[in-house]
């Protein structure tokens, strides 16, 4: 087991413990379910790829003000919609406020599939 300590930008201490390799034998359904695990993660790059080319499409037809319609057939079909992202820029909040950052800056360890 591999123990790590990172440092906060407001110095306090975050402790990582990292577990040695385990190498697992999959079983014939393991392997199955990670060659349609696979597959499946290309699908999602070749369709977030078709959808980036036909927005850019429609984004040209239509532009950007909110409201405008697209229609096929005299039937509304997609619309330009507004929003607004928000959030927090860390590095202000830690450079005017450290205490508050201090607070409310947190790491949330977490396990994917590679």
């Amino acid at each position: 087991m591999t123990t790590t300590v990172l440092e906060t930008p407001t110095g306090t201490s975050t402790i990582l413990v990292t577990p040695e390799k385990k190498r697992v034998t999959l079983s014939k359904d393991a392997v199955a379910a990670l060659k349609r695990f696979n597959a499946a993660k290309e699908a999602i790059k070749a369709a977030e790829e078709i959808k980036k080319e036909a927005e850019a499409i429609l984004r040209a037809e239509m532009g950007t003000v909110p409201g405008t319609v697209g229609l096929v057939r005299s039937v509304e079909a997609v619309k330009v919609c507004a929003g607004t992202t928000t959030g927090i820029d860390a590095k202000a909040l830690l450079q005017g406020w450290p205490e508050a950052h201090a607070a409310t800056y947190w790491t949330k360890p977490y396990t994917f599939l590679k």
